[in-house]
């Protein structure tokens, strides 16, 4: 994806990530402004604008995202792994989809 904003402003769709190059999760960074989209910037993928006067809550918001993706880093790396089907047809088989 890249992003893409509509006539009001808002954000369509986005390409960030919750992995770095090497595959492990770092989730994504609210900023206290706006992403550096430079080519340069190896981080922009895995950073959001933040809103102006919420620095607390933009910290909050970066370290509840980091700390939950965790939880689920072993599920994200089999789907990663094996692919999104085959977890459909294991639960399908167990009544669970």
């Amino acid at each position: 994806f890249t992003e893409t904003k509509n006539k009001e402003g808002e954000i369509i769709n986005s390409e960030k990530r919750i992995r770095n190059h090497e595959g492990k999760i770092i989730s994504i960074k609210v900023l206290k402004g706006k992403v550096d989209n430079n080519p340069k910037n190896k981080n922009r993928f895995h950073e959001v604008d933040g809103i102006s006067g919420a620095t607390v809550t933009s910290n909050g918001v970066t370290i509840f995202l980091k700390e939950d993706l965790k939880r689920y880093e072993a599920f994200l790396n089999q789907l990663r792994d094996n692919g999104y089907q085959m977890y459909l047809s294991r639960n399908e088989e167990n009544g669970i989809i």
